[in-house]
């Protein structure tokens, strides 16, 4: 009997062994925990500060890093060789990429934030901005990237003009008047007064593009041109015609940014924060306006950068400390988390940023020189908050195809070609740039 009770705690302990040697994933079982080298493809320098802050401030975190800035001109092809050798354990999408390495076939290479055993309500107490989640999610409909950032678009106006001309400077008066219901009375007023609305047809794009909300530009392998994005044609031709957007320059040549001086004749710019603090401050120290934000007409975003965690095969004290990363870095909402730290200024070369969370951008402020005492956090998570729709028509070569597109515009608009023509030649250069035909 002592020899069959014997027996049977043996089998009972091996069967206890093997089990305790699998995991969910069926990945190879924890050793003894050792601190590992995490690795890190960079397109701009703000991740590789931030984890280092991670790691001054979590010493137990269970990890070192190597970080790899990749150089812009060749970034796309270096990071697609990179993710195929499993190089990486996190790297970050730059928004130009966002239709490939989200939404495309580059897609395959992150893991789902849910399989770092990320919850959906860990997402929805955050209250990331829609427009973010929309991006960020695969083909599939699985979350696998966020923004360290909020790039949606609010407008930058000229508080002198606004008096001129609609007498208040208020933001909440201004968001009105144009809106798209005023929009049309508020431009022509803007107009008669001597100014432009917006300074060139590239902007005018910018604030209209995300506004499609049927198709993206490529459905079933086959271009698809949206009957509003045919329409804009002619509203960009209206609008340079009538003079409400300025007919001289376009967008990034050195007329323009003269508009963003106090000598300038145009009312306002599309703005993300960066654009704010880095195009229209930097551009006008000379010559400076003040200025205020408050809603565009229209929702969209300009800009990002997301972090995607690379799928491969790791132990599970490995994804734990990458799942403990990623929540700190885009999701923990205190005032130790990343978001907060970066809506303080409080991170090294990242200045006071607009951040994916609104408990966040509601629990701080940021009053920039060019706004007096505007704390403009609140108009940027206004508009955060109300971007629902953005991104869930972005495809694979989304910014490929509106680049070209605008070309044609612009080609048609100025007279340098019929509408027919134009419209021709952006359909040749898809098919001969892209190899997407109607």
């Amino acid at each position: 009997m002592k020899k069959l009770i014997g027996f049977t705690a043996i089998i009972i302990s091996a069967v206890l062994f093997f089990a305790g040697c699998k995991n969910e994933n069926n990945s190879i079982p924890d050793t003894p925990a050792e601190p590992f080298t995490l690795k890190v493809g960079l397109y701009t320098s703000e991740l590789e500060a931030l984890i280092q802050k991670y790691i001054d401030t979590h010493p137990d975190c269970g990890f070192n890093f190597e970080a790899n800035q990749l150089p812009t001109i060749t970034y796309h092809d270096s990071l697609s060789n990179n993710l195929e050798t499993g190089e990486y354990d996190i790297y970050i999408v730059d928004s130009a990429y966002i239709g490939e390495f989200l939404k495309g076939d580059g897609a395959q290479y992150a893991m789902p934030f849910a399989e770092l055993g990320i919850t959906e309500q860990e997402i929805n107490d955050a209250q990331i901005s829609p427009y973010l989640l929309e991006l960020g999610k695969n083909p599939q409909g699985q979350l696998i990237g966020l923004d360290l950032y909020s790039n949606i678009c609010c407008f930058a106006y000229r508080r002198d003009i606004a008096r001129t001309v609609f007498n208040t400077d208020d933001p909440s008066t201004i968001t009105e008047k144009i809106s798209p219901a005023n929009l049309s009375n508020s431009i022509a007023a803007l107009k008669t007064s001597g100014y432009a609305f917006l300074p060139s047809i590239g902007d005018l794009w910018q604030m209209s593009k995300d506004s499609v909300k049927t198709n993206g530009w490529v459905v079933n392998n086959k271009l698809y041109i949206d009957e509003y994005r045919m329409s804009f044609f002619d509203t960009a031709k209206l609008y340079y015609d009538s003079g409400y957007i300025n007919t001289a320059f376009d967008q990034w040549n050195e007329e323009w940014y003269e508009e963003m001086k106090k000598s300038g004749k145009t009312f306002g710019f599309l703005a993300p924060l960066w654009f704010l603090k880095y195009t229209i401050y930097l551009n006008s120290t000379s010559d400076p306006a003040s200025w205020g934000i408050c809603q565009a007409p229209l929702s969209s975003f300009w800009g990002g950068n997301f972090v995607l965690v690379n799928n491969k095969e790791m132990s599970n004290s490995k994804t734990k400390a990458l799942k403990d990363l990623i929540t700190w870095l885009l999701l923990d909402t205190s005032t130790n988390g990343a978001m907060s730290l970066i809506a303080n200024g409080q991170i090294n070369i990242i200045d006071y940023n607009c951040v994916p969370s609104k408990v966040v951008m509601d629990n701080n402020s940021y009053h920039h020189p060019l706004c007096g005492n505007q704390n403009i956090f609140e108009q940027y998570a206004t508009a955060s908050a109300n971007s629902e729709g953005l991104g869930v028509i972005y495809t694979e070569h989304e910014v490929e195809i509106s680049n070209l597109f605008i070309e044609q515009v612009r080609a048609y608009v100025k007279g340098w070609k019929t509408k027919e023509k134009a419209i021709a030649d952006f359909k040749l250069a898809v098919a001969t740039e892209i190899g997407i035909t109607e």
